[in-house]
């Protein structure tokens, strides 16, 4: 933590042999959170709105912090890539298709995970009210993209 000017920066770094791969920061007043003066004696009323401190601390470095160890061990965290693959799957059908494809392009986990036949049959039945019989996945996307152009 370095403190300048009534402001301090909290740095999270991550150092892999010996180079910084990602780092980040926070910027705060300790003024927000913490009075000069305490008159009446009483420690925990020299501190207000901790709540708002811990968020802050939380969300920009601590939950980004447990996601790079959890990352580095290979460890499935509380993101959408740690989802079971059956509510990952829940979640794309309750997605517009542009947002399915979009998902798809982020990571191959999902590009794998929005290939699964039975998604495409539920999107199929969705948005054309139709059944097929098919041979793999790849004929229900051409199916789908035949019914959107229509």
């Amino acid at each position: 933590m370095i403190a300048r000017r009534g402001l301090s920066i909290v740095n999270l770094v991550e150092n892999r042999n010996e180079q910084i791969t990602e780092c980040h920061s926070i910027v705060f007043a300790p003024s927000s959170y913490v009075k000069e003066c305490n008159d009446d004696g009483n420690i925990a009323s020299k501190f207000h709105d901790l709540e708002g401190f811990s968020i802050l601390f939380k969300d920009n470095i601590g939950l980004k912090g447990r996601s790079q160890v959890l990352n580095s061990l290979l460890i499935a965290n509380n993101s959408l890539e740690g989802l079971p693959e059956e509510i990952f799957l829940k979640i794309m059908q309750l997605l517009q298709i542009d947002d399915i494809l979009n998902v798809a392009v982020t990571c191959t986990k999902f590009f794998s995970g929005v290939r699964q036949c039975s998604l495409w049959i539920f999107l199929l039945k969705r948005d054309f009210s139709l059944t097929i019989d098919y041979e793999g996945v790849e004929q229900l996307i051409l199916k789908y993209r035949e019914e959107k152009i229509k």
